[in-house]
This record gives structure tokens, C-alpha cells and sequence, in this order.
């Protein structure tokens, strides 16, 4: 009886180690999204994206990836050395630069850097693509079966000084289906 416990115990333990050595369950891209919305103002919300989607996007889902990126470049955001603050951005910026040139037709890895470069100091010199990434979400967000995704863009567009009166009109039209 005293042996069938220890063995029982031993192999809680065993199991216990086992776990902790399992990386975490990946986000949804979903969730991700949620997480990149409450990023923008909440550390805590930061980290876990980063975390969360550390090693998960690349092999399932390069918008995961996506979504890391973004995360890390705003963590400079939460960092007060400026030294971090250029590490992080720097850091996300390569990675979501290499996502973006193995997907370049995606639409969310466009639009994240869309939002990021709209919102980025002119210092950092990470604006170079916003008039391109402009013209593909405006021409493909008509498209998207993704309706949060679609609005989500819709949105921003919307929202954004950028687009010039003639753009405003065919987002309007787009966004209204």
C-alpha cells in the first residue's frame, strides 16, 4: 500500500516536470488581436502577447508572428532607457519585416505595419512603406471574409489623416457591406 502511494506520488511529480517543460498554449488569432487592442495602454497585456506568441506563429500562423512583432516594437513604449526603448522597437521591426517578406500579400501583417509605421516617431525612420500599405489595404479590404478583420481595418482607414477625400469615399462604400 505504502509502495502504490510513492509510486503514485512519483508519478505526479514526474508528470508535473513534464508539463512545466511544455511550452504554453498558443493564442488564437483572436485573441491576439484583443491582446494587441489592450497593448496599446497595459504592459501586462504587452508581455503576454510577446510571450504567448513566442515560437507559435512562425510554424502555424505568421499573423501570430505578426502579432509578437508588434508587440515587442511597443514595448518600447513601457521601457525607460532609450537604449531598450531602440532594442525593443529595432527587434520587433526585424521580425516583422522578415514575416512581411515571406507573406508580403497578407493583409493583417500589412495593416499591423500600417498601424505601427502610422504611429511610429519620425526619428526611427520606420515610415517607408505607409503610402504602399495604404493602396493594398484600400484595394483588399473589399475582399476579406474576415468581418472583424474587415472592420477592424475599416476602421483605422477611417480614423486615419492620411486617406484624401476620393479614398474616404471608397472606404465608405467598402465598409458599409
Amino acid at each position: 500500500m505504502c509502495n502504490r502511494n510513492y509510486m503514485i506520488k512519483t508519478g505526479y511529480l514526474i508528470l508535473l516536470a513534464v508539463n512545466s517543460f511544455l511550452p504554453g498554449k498558443c493564442p488564437t488569432v483572436p485573441e491576439a488581436r484583443q491582446l494587441y487592442k489592450q497593448a496599446a495602454d497595459n504592459k501586462t497585456a504587452c508581455n503576454d502577447l510577446i510571450s504567448g506568441a513566442q515560437g507559435c506563429g512562425s510554424a502555424s500562423d505568421p499573423v501570430l508572428t505578426g502579432y509578437q512583432a508588434a508587440a515587442t516594437m511597443m514595448m518600447a513604449k513601457y521601457v525607460i532607457n532609450p537604449f531598450s526603448k531602440l532594442s525593443w522597437f529595432r527587434k520587433g521591426r526585424k521580425l516583422l519585416d522578415n514575416t512581411l517578406a515571406q507573406h508580403p500579400k497578407n493583409i493583417e501583417l500589412r495593416f499591423l505595419r500600417f498601424t505601427i509605421q502610422t504611429n511610429a516617431p519620425g526619428m526611427l525612420g520606420y515610415n517607408s512603406d505607409i503610402n504602399s500599405d495604404k493602396s493594398f489595404l484600400l484595394n483588399a479590404v473589399g475582399g476579406l471574409t474576415d468581418a472583424t478583420l474587415q472592420h477592424s481595418i475599416c476602421d483605422y482607414l477611417q480614423q486615419s489623416t492620411l486617406l484624401n477625400e476620393r479614398e474616404k469615399k471608397q472606404l465608405q462604400s467598402i465598409c458599409k457591406k
